[in-house]
């Protein structure tokens, strides 16, 4: 399952957000952030999140999220685990995304 979208914020500032979120969550956490500066300002993030979801039968999903502004907008990227990857996801990745983007929906953009 893929999700790509625009907001209004910096990439930082949609990273920091979506840290939060997941921070907020008894049973989540983010790792392997990796950041990359380009020349311009411009900036690449990329990270992981992993979420209890018991409906899963597997116990964790894992989302990746991409954030880059390299368009002058920042776009937000995300991937993760589906009905094809998992045989009893009951919807828990679709769920575990639009979790996620609650935390940037008051700055999400029209698509381009």
């Amino acid at each position: 399952m893929e999700m790509t979208f625009f907001v209004s914020l910096s990439v930082e500032e949609a990273l920091e957000r979506l840290n939060k979120r997941i921070d907020s969550a008894m049973s989540g956490w983010a790792f392997e952030a990796y950041r990359l500066n380009i020349p311009e300002g411009k900036q690449i993030a990329a990270t992981a999140y992993r979420k209890y979801y018991m409906r899963t039968g597997r116990d964790y999903l894992v989302m990746q999220a991409i954030l880059d502004d390299l368009t002058g907008t920042t776009r937000v990227h995300f991937s993760g685990t589906d009905v094809k990857t998992w045989d009893f996801d009951l919807g828990a990745a679709a769920a575990f995304q639009n979790w996620m983007k609650e935390a940037l929906s008051d700055s999400i953009l029209p698509d381009p």
